[in-house]
């Protein structure tokens, strides 16, 4: 239907289904991406690593596959704005006791993401969701950010590739030093200076 967004491995684009309500998120690999190798296999373990969290604070997966020659995975359409979005409307700095509350349970939802051994390796303002009810949800529509931990190096040099980590001011010192993706890579970056404005 509407293009969402659109990032280095795949475009987002909100769609009908049939089984799952009237309205989804559908997150598509793009063809140079699918062409690569391993590249439809890393995609579609996103999607299942994403559907096994199965908890709150997180947008849950619906169904994925591969069609034809690349992949899909279908995602719930959440209503709001990102938290960029949500913090620039304010028109000044975020008040304290909102980014308290923000940043606790931003952090409750990472502590039960990695307490199942997986790291969001793509954490910054856009990728978090603010519902209308002011709940935050850790959404990855654009890039390939959820990851089990102990990939291969093929996967960790891609990633970097992608840029899925690189930003400047995101990455976590373990990340610096020998290249190793835990808890604190995702931590770092939500305890960056700024990383809400």
């Amino acid at each position: 239907e509407s293009l969402l967004g659109r990032g280095g491995m795949a475009s987002v684009f909100a769609a009908e289904h049939p089984q799952h309500g009237p309205r989804v998120a559908l997150k598509v690999l793009h063809p140079e991406e699918a062409r690569k190798p391993q590249g439809i296999a890393r995609f579609l373990r996103e999607a299942a690593t994403l559907a096994n969290l199965a908890q709150p604070g997180i947008v849950r997966v619906l169904e994925w596959s591969r069609y034809e020659d690349s992949a899909f995975f279908a995602m719930e359409l959440l209503q709001g704005v990102t938290l960029r979005e949500w913090a620039r409307n304010l028109g000044g700095p975020v008040p304290v006791r909102e980014a308290r509350l923000l940043g606790r349970r931003l952090a409750q939802i990472l502590g039960a993401v990695h307490a199942k051994d997986i790291v969001h390796r793509d954490l910054k303002p856009e990728n978090v969701l603010l519902t209308p009810y002011g709940e935050p949800q850790l959404a990855d529509h654009l890039e390939a950010g959820m990851e089990a931990l102990g990939l291969s190096p093929e996967d960790e040099e891609d990633a970097l590739l992608l840029g899925v980590e690189v930003a400047v001011g995101l990455i976590s010192l373990e990340r610096v030093v020998d290249g190793s993706v835990g808890a604190g890579t995702s931590l770092v970056a939500l305890g960056r200076p700024g990383a809400g404005t």
